[in-house]
């Protein structure tokens, strides 16, 4: 948990553009096929005795 006080958090917010929640470049879509890969990946690692 943050132990930065609100103010705080809205003067970091403000600063980077953040106050709207959105983040920059990032797609669920985008996200969802990295995790898939990284995962494919280590499956196949596991399944090649490449990972212990």
């Amino acid at each position: 948990m943050s132990s930065l006080k609100t103010i705080e958090k809205r003067v970091f917010e403000d600063l980077f553009g953040m106050a709207s929640g959105y983040v920059l470049d990032f797609s669920p879509d985008k996200h969802t096929a990295e995790i898939c890969l990284q995962v494919l990946k280590a499956a196949i690692a596991d399944l090649s005795g490449g990972r212990k």
